[in-house]
């Protein structure tokens, strides 16, 4: 009974989120529905697994060309979930089909082999090589062969699609420092959580593809350790899913140009200050370099350089630094403003993004650096 309790604890993990996922309208969910799929191609891992362990062979013979497509895709699939939150609108066949290529090719060569064997080397093969007892008959060679084809293919996969799913998520973090000012919605921090949880699934799941999963037979304690880490991260990773929303960020196809290819106007750079200096632009909560180009009337690649080159900032960055200038005179003014007055006042989108920007410019917390200032005055 302890057995049946630890295999099945993932499968009631991924089926509910499988159902709680697929549940949300089409429209705008695009990215949660495609991890309730996630959700159901884990669902047939761990029913795998389930079949396995308690030896239904029967069963398994079935189902064993769907585990090895499942195994396979688990990790494709995390990572076309999140070109949906960063990048791509909606899943495509044409777009992202390539993605599942091996899956689908070692779906086929396990079925192949089953189709060649007869139904008694079908079920010795099931009941006595895949647990780790030789056994010779036709087609069987066959078989052991795509499967360690598959623990190559997927080790392989995890390390591409760990290394894929940090850089592309680190990538759009850069981006959109250099165009927007307001990063609080579009810093997909909890994607770099859910980049953690993928890093902690390939490792356990590389180990047991690496062990076997014949090893983990005849002890509960085995079981008890990949059963709850998996049960655990799957949970987290429906549950953050659950809650997250797709952030397509805008990147307006605005020609790069080399700083050699043209000369920046000279006015540029007095008008940029001067927009932000005596016309106070950033107080715009939510300012973006479009606006700022927009308004100078000139090319986004001319205000991103001025800035990365002239005063060796970032977009963010540069738009922060006049926020804390203003933060901090309203902070020695004579009113005693609050802190959440102080954010709203400053342009910040919230008081996080102010204590976040104030301890990057100042170098210091604005709580120690109030009671600092405020100490300073009570002595003149």
């Amino acid at each position: 009974m302890f057995t049946e309790i630890l295999l099945l604890n993932p499968v009631y993990i991924t089926l509910f989120w499988a159902i709680i996922l697929n549940l949300y309208p089409r429209k705008g969910n695009e990215p949660k529905r495609f991890l309730g799929r996630f959700m159901i191609v884990a669902f047939v891992v761990y029913l795998s697994h389930f079949f396995f362990f308690l030896e239904l062979h029967n069963l398994y013979i079935w189902i064993d060309s769907f585990y090895y497509f499942a195994s396979l895709a688990v990790f494709p699939l995390y990572y076309i979930y999140v070109l949906l939150l960063i990048r791509d609108r909606r899943f495509s066949w044409k777009l992202h089909g390539r993605y599942l290529i091996a899956p689908a090719a070692m779906f086929v060569l396990v079925a192949v082999g089953y189709i060649r064997m007869d139904d008694e080397t079908q079920l010795n093969y099931v009941s006595l090589v895949q647990h780790g007892i030789s056994y010779v008959g036709k087609g069987i060679r066959y078989m052991e062969t795509i499967s360690l084809m598959t623990k190559i293919v997927f080790i392989s996969q995890v390390v591409i699609y760990v290394i894929l799913s940090y850089k592309l998520t680190s990538k759009h973090n850069r981006e959109i420092s250099d165009y927007y000012s307001n990063l609080e919605s579009r810093r997909l921090g909890w994607v770099q959580v859910f980049n953690l949880l993928l890093f902690l699934v390939s490792v356990s799941s590389s180990v047991v593809a690496l062990i076997g999963r014949e090893n983990f037979q005849g002890n509960n304690l085995y079981l008890l350790f990949p059963s709850l880490v998996f049960s655990v991260l799957l949970f987290w990773v429906g549950y953050l899913g659950n809650t997250q929303k797709a952030v397509h960020t805008e990147f307006h196809n605005v020609a790069v140009l080399h700083p050699s290819e043209e000369k920046i106007p000279d006015r540029l750079r007095e008008e940029l200050l001067n927009l932000f200096e005596e016309k106070k632009y950033y107080l715009n909560k939510d300012l973006k370099i479009w606006d700022v180009s927009g308004h100078l009337a000139t090319n986004r690649t001319y205000v991103s350089r001025i800035i990365n080159h002239e005063f060796g900032q970032n977009f963010c960055s540069f738009v922060n630094s006049f926020r804390i200038k203003h933060a901090k005179e309203l902070l020695s003014s004579k009113k005693n403003h609050s802190i959440e007055e102080i954010a709203d006042l400053s342009g910040f989108g919230s008081v996080n993004s102010l204590y976040r920007a104030f301890i990057s410019v100042e170098k210091i917390p604005l709580k120690e650096y109030r009671n600092s200032h405020r100490r300073t005055t009570v002595g003149s």
